[in-house]
């Protein structure tokens, strides 16, 4: 019985656990949209095509 009464107890706390609010989905997409704003992503996309070009211009060591 004691067995059975830890196990319950383990049950207990891990479902306490699952209980707790975690961070807010949307908080998570605001702060994703802020980091990830227009004029960044363009940037961004610029300097990918920039590299890409350079190392398609360059002969494969392999």
């Amino acid at each position: 019985m004691d067995e059975l009464e830890a196990t319950r107890e383990k049950l207990a706390a891990e479902l306490n656990a699952l209980a707790e609010p975690v961070e807010d989905f949307q908080e998570k997409v605001a702060k994703l949209k802020a980091q990830f704003n227009p004029a960044n992503m363009e940037i961004i996309i610029r300097k990918l095509i920039f590299l890409a070009r350079h190392n398609a211009d360059e002969p494969n060591s392999g």
